[in-house]
């Protein structure tokens, strides 16, 4: 086991406002959210003995679980009080540690910044693929604390249960449902009755079965290879090569079977060449969305118009960009699919 504990917060809840009581909300009930999760280590003790990865006791805290304050330019690690704000002159426990005797650094055969940056990125994308899930139940996921830990064959993973008691979660209501309860003191009716709810929501997660379409109206026109298809088995993908103009009637019999395929929805991105007449068809006849990509508009910017002066009852979007129509269109599935919200909200974060 490694002995840290990882919080992953959307939201500015509990002890993080003790550190950070400049962004108490003036709302009891709607608290600041982080657009981009925050990130944060506190290293495990029993007792306050602080005790290595391999069990050898180098010193004792005053307090259990001290908020590690790092960046990746310190050669130690500053112990702090959890729950006093930085510019506290009593938040320093006036105690540092050496990160590698807290990390798999030689299990791993690695170093101390690629270890911490392994840690983060399975903690942010396990945060966001449960973000994911419970939204799709009309819950909110407001932080998380899980533990890491190595496998015999040197593998890092999470080593913990993740459940109630791992993580503060709301209704859209703000309505607080997990552990959260029981350290407010709330009646051990009701606290059961709130934890087997959320014990039985979770078999309600699941990974839709959902499809991105390429339609072309020649097979001479371009594709999305090389444009950040993912693979990944809740999406599939196929290639459509009817021309809107020249067949209409297949194009709408094939659209029926396509829908047929895949209950559970998908995206239709309509690779054009010249004169646009497959993009506003298929969005009249389908309630997916329908993406069109103009791919001769540079060479004649006419064509655009086809695809952007449309009827009414014909919902096309129009993005000029291969790669931006798939980002799109993973945004729109990633609604429903956790998986591809963690792909989407980890890409978006990162630009920050």
């Amino acid at each position: 086991m490694v002995p840290l504990e990882v919080i992953a917060r959307r939201y500015a809840v509990g002890s993080y406002l003790k550190r950070f009581p400049n962004l108490a909300t003036t709302s009891k009930k709607v608290p600041f959210r982080f657009h981009s999760l925050v990130f944060e280590l506190f290293l495990k003790t029993t007792g306050k003995s602080i005790k290595t990865m391999a069990g050898e006791e180098v010193g004792q805290t005053p307090i259990e679980d001290p908020f590690i304050h790092y960046d990746e330019d310190m050669e130690a690690w500053n112990l702090q009080d959890p729950k006093l704000p930085a510019w506290d002159e009593n938040a320093s426990l006036k105690l540092s540690v050496h990160p590698e005797d807290f990390l798999p650094v030689k299990e791993l055969e690695s170093n101390v910044k690629d270890v911490l940056t392994a840690i983060e990125e399975i903690t942010r994308k396990t945060f966001l693929i449960l973000e994911g899930a419970w939204a799709q139940l009309g819950f909110r996921l407001i932080d998380f604390k899980i533990e890491f830990g190595i496998t015999t064959n040197g593998e890092l993973v999470i080593a913990d249960v993740i459940d109630n008691d791992s993580w503060r979660l709301r209704t859209n209501a703000w309505e607080e449902v997990s552990k959260q309860c029981f350290r407010d003191n709330a009646g051990m009716e009701e606290i059961g009755s709130k934890y087997a709810m959320v014990a039985k929501l979770t078999d309600a997660f699941l990974l839709p079965q959902q499809r991105i379409v390429t339609w072309k109206g020649s097979k001479n026109d371009l594709n999305l290879e090389g444009c950040g298809l993912p693979s990944h088995r809740s999406v599939a993908f196929s290639e459509i090569i009817v021309s809107g103009h020249k067949s209409p009637s297949a194009c709408l019999d094939i659209l029926e079977v396509t829908l047929g395929e895949s209950p559970e929805g998908g995206v239709i991105i309509a690779m054009v060449g010249m004169s646009n007449g497959l993009g506003p068809m298929l969005a009249a006849r389908t309630s997916w969305p329908v993406i069109t990509v103009p791919l001769t508009a540079d060479e004649n910017a006419v064509d655009v118009f086809s695809s952007l002066n449309v009827p009414s009852q014909v919902p096309l979007l129009t993005i000029m960009s291969r790669k931006n129509a798939v980002l799109a269109a993973l945004n729109i599935l990633a609604q429903k699919n956790p998986y591809l919200y963690m792909l989407r909200q980890y890409a978006i974060e990162q630009l920050d």
